[in-house]
């Protein structure tokens, strides 16, 4: 099924809103509508400005974190191939098992994407054990202080991710929201700024209960967060482009037009054994 991010989704909206205008019968004026209408709107506006604030935290939090942990991984690479060239394949190998393992799962479930890849980077560690730290004693620290730092930042955005809207806030905006188009459509009148006050209102009060999903879903702008940072990480260490075909059938996931060869994973998110084909174009 495809993702529908905010835009796509008010016009749709928006649509359905005008139509369902142009159907129903006019209202009545109500006063006990009019405050009911007051009250519902003031309290949608605090706990939208509250998610909100906290959502936008979250995803710049983890914004963030994997850009850190991204040009980190990057530099790890390096230093490991100033010190020995086949113990930095190695070590590229291992980070082409993490990248595929984090990719199986999308950013708001962060979570899952640290445990799937504590063992591809454990593997890391043991990597870097290996060298001979009396001989290269400052790349060595070098290492140990990148490898330090990637820790923190998958530590920092696993805890991001768990910080959602939970079932219960949802419920309450969305019989918020129902109240207040209830409440609008009730008391329009014939007149014609009555008519657009009602779709515009209507249309925003979608518009924003599909921002917070965006926000929360870390699909601001409908694509995922930072996925090209992680790619050309990739492709700089010598490996394809991965992309699990769930988040490509959904429109979560996008190839640039430049990307000549990907690769493809069919397997369940999570899985020791991957199915991965190569496409090229």
């Amino acid at each position: 099924m495809r993702y529908v991010h905010a835009i796509p989704g008010t016009v749709v909206g928006l649509a359905i809103i005008t139509a369902v205008d142009v159907t129903l019968p006019n209202g009545q004026p109500s006063g006990d509508v009019n405050i009911i209408l007051t009250i519902s709107t003031f309290l949608f506006a605090i706990l939208v400005g509250f998610f909100i604030a906290r959502l936008a935290a979250r995803y710049d939090g983890i914004r963030s974190n994997i850009a850190q942990e991204d040009a980190q991984m990057l530099a790890v690479y390096r230093t490991a191939r100033l010190i020995n060239k086949k113990l930095a394949a190695r070590m590229a190998t291992q980070m082409d098992t993490y990248y595929i393992a984090a990719y199986d799962f999308s950013l708001s479930n962060a979570n899952a994407a640290y445990k799937a890849t504590i063992d591809p980077f454990r593997a890391l560690w043991d990597l870097a054990d290996e060298i001979d730290q009396q001989k290269y004693s400052a790349a060595f620290q070098m290492l140990v202080q990148q490898l330090t730092m990637i820790e923190q930042s998958r530590n920092q955005a696993s805890a991001l991710s768990q910080e959602k809207m939970r079932v219960g806030s949802w419920v309450l905006m969305l019989v918020l929201a129902a109240i207040i188009l209830v409440s609008v459509f009730y008391v329009r009148t014939e007149a014609l700024y009555s008519h657009v006050v009602t779709i515009g209102l209507s249309t925003a009060l979608v518009m924003i209960l599909l921002i917070l999903r965006d926000l929360q879903n870390m699909m601001l702008g409908g694509q995922s967060l930072l996925e090209e940072s992680g790619q050309e990480v990739l492709e700089a260490i010598g490996k394809k482009r991965y992309y699990h075909e769930v988040y490509l059938n959904a429109g979560i996931s996008h190839v640039p037009k430049t990307a000549k060869e990907y690769r493809v994973g069919s397997h369940a998110p999570g899985s020791p054994k991957h199915k991965i084909k190569l496409v090229k174009r």
